[in-house]
């Protein structure tokens, strides 16, 4: 999905590559934002008991080699706005304006180009 290279696991699970480390902010905990302390440059969603989180894996482990394929060769649904790829529970949508939404077990996370929002 542009320059963010997802991928959905058969349980779920979904992660992405960034390219380039960008601000992270976690969710609202009752009164407070606690707002990630440095930029990340992988977001998982990987249990439904813990908000979408970085992650540190060395490499890129969720691009295949050569690159992920453009959203537009997978996709399982689209319109002129965005599109939608939705595999074992999760879903990720690819915006026109180049944000990426990906819903998975309970929980979200937004990737713009001003850094990540975790719901």
């Amino acid at each position: 999905m542009g320059d963010v290279n997802c991928s959905i696991a058969p349980d779920g699970t979904v992660g992405c590559d960034l390219p380039q480390p960008v601000p992270m902010d976690f969710p609202r905990l009752g009164e407070f934002g606690l707002p990630w302390l440095g930029p990340v440059r992988h977001v998982v969603i990987d249990v439904p008991w813990l908000p979408a989180h970085p992650t540190y894996p060395l490499g890129t482990p969720f691009t295949v080699p050569g690159g992920n394929p453009d959203i537009s060769e997978v996709a399982t649904s689209r319109t002129m706005y965005q599109k939608t790829i939705t595999h074992g529970g999760t879903t990720c949508l690819a915006r026109f304006m180049g944000d990426v939404t990906c819903t998975a077990k309970g929980r979200s996370f937004v990737v713009t180009v001003y850094g990540i929002r975790a719901h």
